[in-house]
């Protein structure tokens, strides 16, 4: 590490919300795919602020280590974050070195946030950089896929975390080189998003049967076909929350907050369901967002609300 003892490298990314998907994991002929570069998902959302940020502090020693903190909490198991510093960590070489990972995540996890694919990104990112593995883009982001979709903790936020723009849709699945991706033109500067939280959703439970798989994906490719014959923004909401209801996702808190818009008339752009969460997304004009905040949050007791923004940028780099 050219007798530089401690390096510290910090990367930031969007988080990635998702309205809508479906899994692809299967070929023509419905056998498994067992490239993971290949693997992947189709669907549609948002990038969105505040950052995610992963800080990797490097330090060489005689004892060879890797820790990995979420919001200051050790966590034992993190496979995507190791699956990330395994890999790249061959192509350094195998130094004896002691790794310490610190996700800094501002959203819930396990929530339709993308919080492991930006964690993985930004992961592949800052190590990279602190191990002077001279990488493009393309590498890490491939990189970081692979590590989720080993780890099963998800299928398309890395390319999709790569892409220009905010409203992102992606037409094919698979790894950055691999998959399609695309986004509608939106002027993030007039509007937000407010996303009420009630709680987590396991993807293993929802996708655990073969039943449930195949309405999912039917009504996932549904809904891409839909959003891009008519490609705005109210109609991708529109459209992903009718995808949650067929999909069969649809929680009663969301239909609460649903019932809530329409009965009050509450002005929001659309809405629809995090993917995969109880929680649902409102997308709002940021002149009304205060009192549309006040008023939520005295109406729906015993959840979370945050006030997010839309980013159209990508990984940003810092060294410490």
């Amino acid at each position: 590490m050219g007798g530089v003892k401690v390096r510290i490298v910090e990367a930031l990314s969007p988080a990635g919300l998702s309205s809508f998907f479906a899994i692809c994991d299967r070929d023509e002929k419905g056998r498994p795919i067992e490239d993971p570069l290949r693997i992947g998902a189709i669907g549609g959302g948002f990038k969105l602020s505040p950052a995610i940020r992963t800080k990797v502090v490097i330090e060489e020693t005689e004892r060879p280590e890797v820790i990995v903190k979420i919001n200051g909490r050790r966590q034992d198991e993190a496979l995507t974050s190791r699956n990330v510093v395994e890999d790249i960590l061959k192509l350094a070489g195998s130094p004896d070195v002691r790794i310490e990972v610190e996700h800094e995540i501002p959203y819930p996890i396990g929530a339709g946030f993308g919080t492991s694919g930006a964690g993985a990104l930004t992961l592949a990112v800052a190590l990279s950089k602190a191990l002077k593995v001279n990488l493009t883009m393309l590498e890490l982001g491939r990189i970081a896929h692979v590590a989720e979709v080993r780890a099963k903790t998800g299928l398309g936020t890395v390319g999709a975390l790569m892409t220009a723009g905010s409203c992102i849709i992606t037409r094919c699945p698979g790894a950055p080189g691999y998959g399609v991706i695309d986004s509608i033109p939106l002027d993030t500067t007039g509007l937000l998003l407010i996303v009420v939280y009630f709680g987590p959703i396991l993807t293993k439970d929802v996708l655990s049967d073969k039943m449930a798989y195949e309405r999912i994906n039917k009504a996932g490719k549904e809904t891409l076909k839909r959003v891009l014959n008519e490609p705005t923004v109210e109609n991708l909401l529109r459209y992903s929350y009718e995808f949650a209801c067929k999909a069969g996702f649809l929680t009663e808190n969301v239909r609460r907050v649903e019932k809530l818009i329409k009965d009050e008339g509450l002005e929001v752009l659309g809405y629809a369901q995090n993917m995969l969460g109880d929680a649902v997304h409102l997308l709002v004009e940021r002149g009304k967002a205060d009192e549309l905040l006040i008023y939520l949050r005295r109406e729906l007791k015993g959840c979370k609300i945050l006030l997010c923004g839309l980013d159209d940028s990508s990984v940003k780099l810092r060294r410490m």
